[in-house]
């Protein structure tokens, strides 16, 4: 489920009468959300991230597009020998995947070393070997980081080049 649906943040379990009023509190801000996208295109919810809600939004509509019944091509990806648009199809995917990649959330790429780092590794003293576990795990990090900052470079060249093209 995307992030773009404001229906699914911020609620808590039902199964506890205490979480019952924060829920339907909730539940009614999510409407004005929801109304404030449908007049604006955006709302007060997608201010708090705007570059993770313009990743999503990216990657969701030119998915979307990618999976519509497209009627045409720009040239250089239109085959007049058997008229597909293949190619295009195929060159939106990719920049949909460029995106998808780009997002935080969406761990293509995960930190492979102990998650004990997470939790309060860096607050206390450290022994050596979780000292070495922690500059592995940071630069692990680093690297995912450097993949997902090149993968929305690549979307985002991919979008400028063809953002005209970008109708059927």
């Amino acid at each position: 489920m995307s992030r773009l649906n404001v229906f699914k943040y911020r609620m808590k379990s039902w199964s506890r009468p205490i979480n019952w009023v924060p829920n339907i509190l909730t539940f009614f801000k999510n409407f004005k959300y929801a109304y404030d996208r449908a007049v604006k295109g955006y709302c007060e919810f997608d201010l708090w991230e705007l570059r993770s809600f313009y990743q999503e939004l990216f990657h969701d509509t030119i998915d979307a597009f990618a999976n519509s019944d497209l009627y045409g091509a720009p040239m250089e990806f239109y085959n007049e020998l058997n008229a597909s648009v293949e190619p295009w199809v195929a060159y939106l995917k990719e920049m949909a995947q460029h995106f998808y990649n780009s997002i935080e959330e969406n761990e293509a790429q995960i930190n492979e070393y102990d998650p004990r780092v997470e939790r309060g590794l860096f607050q206390r003293a450290r022994t050596p070997e979780e000292e070495e576990l922690r500059q592995k795990w940071l630069n692990r990090e680093m690297e995912i980081m450097t993949w997902r900052d090149s993968e929305f470079h690549k979307a985002m060249d991919m979008f400028i080049l063809h953002f005209y093209d970008l109708w059927d």
